[in-house]
């Protein structure tokens, strides 16, 4: 019950580069999520370079940017990046 649209980015914040996972979501269903997002990032010889992950709560019809999916990487490192994987989960509110 959850629709969302993903984009990645590589910019300098806070003096370094990051390459930044960014959701944004809204909850279309009838009742409150808690929404998961983690993401890799892999080398041509799918070695890991880095990863990520975030979760946000969201009521139903609530909309969330979750731009926090963010890692810090040296400037050789992010250009290795040929790969990436995701996987996304809803989980009840307890």
């Amino acid at each position: 019950d959850i629709k969302y649209t993903v984009r990645f980015y590589v910019q300098e914040f806070l003096g370094r580069y990051v390459i930044v996972a960014n959701p944004n979501l809204m909850n279309i269903g009838k009742s409150e999520k808690i929404f998961s997002f983690n993401v890799a990032f892999f080398d041509k010889d799918q070695n890991l370079i880095a990863a990520a992950g975030q979760h946000v709560d969201l009521k139903p019809g609530d909309n969330s940017m979750m731009g926090s999916s963010i890692t810090a990487l040296p400037l050789n490192e992010w250009k290795k990046i040929k790969y990436f994987q995701f996987v996304t989960y809803e989980l009840p509110v307890n």
